[in-house]
């Protein structure tokens, strides 16, 4: 039986990610959400991967978590 799971790619090589791994990062998708959301931040996050890879939608879950203001660059 196979397990279920998301297909991802990288780099040109296909990975397959556990139905575990798929709940983890749904887990960790929502927490950053919900504090985007509670900064009444205008970002959500529907892909981890992909959404925090520049950097500035990682910044802003920082500062949302943190309740501190960093005066970065917005590149959006």
């Amino acid at each position: 039986m196979a397990a279920a799971g998301l297909h991802i790619q990288d780099q040109g090589r296909l990975f397959r990610m556990s139905s575990g791994v798929c709940q983890t990062i749904k887990i960790y998708t929502d927490w950053a959400n919900h504090y985007l959301e509670k900064a009444k931040n205008k970002h959500t996050i529907s892909d981890l991967q992909q959404d925090v890879s520049d950097g500035v939608l990682l910044a802003e879950v920082i500062e949302a978590v943190s309740k501190c203001s960093y005066n970065l660059c917005r590149l959006r």
